[in-house]
């Protein structure tokens, strides 16, 4: 089971990878219930927190794709749950039920931060050809090049993703 839940984890970093130009990723606060005894999942239904359904369906079917490419069977929320309704758990528990979801993964954005940062320029010297005369030669055989230096901005997208078994809610 364990083997699962980490191939899952790696899935969801090449998925975060995909979403855009990113530098780097990584997973941070990674847990797992240590009593939990359930076995490999089957279908995952994948929710997208967003506050704007074009967001949330973005998101959603991408994670889908992702998840379905790697070998893990999932569907999108948007599928076939009610939208811009409040769901009791009784409906959720219906659905899961008619489509033989055994997990959720409910994904969404925390934070996100910006920051700019100034990269200092540089100078080097490329050496020229040609020859001449001794002291001709000894000076002109440098050039100086100068880059100047820049303001680089950096944003960080801080994505909690956590993953429930739908048959005890954990």
């Amino acid at each position: 089971m364990k083997k699962n839940i980490i191939m899952l984890l790696l899935t969801l970093l090449l998925m975060t990878l995909q979403l855009g130009c990113v530098g780097s990723v990584s997973l941070d606060n990674v847990w797992m219930d240590p009593s939990y005894q359930g076995g490999k999942l089957n279908k995952l239904l994948v929710v997208g927190m967003a506050p704007r359904e074009q967001t949330r369906s973005i998101f959603e079917y991408q994670f889908t794709n992702d998840l379905n490419v790697n070998g893990v069977t999932a569907m999108a929320s948007l599928d076939g749950m009610p939208k811009d309704e409040e769901i009791s758990k009784e409906v959720f528990k219906e659905y899961f039920n008619d489509l033989n979801i055994d997990g959720v993964l409910v994904t969404g954005l925390v934070s996100v931060e910006t920051s700019e940062d100034y990269v200092e320029g540089h100078s080097y010297a490329v050496q020229s050809v040609g020859y001449r005369d001794f002291w001709g030669h000894y000076h002109s055989q440098w050039t100086l090049y100068q880059e100047p230096g820049y303001f680089e901005e950096t944003t960080e997208y801080l994505i909690e993703s956590t993953l429930y078994e739908t048959t005890n809610g954990k």
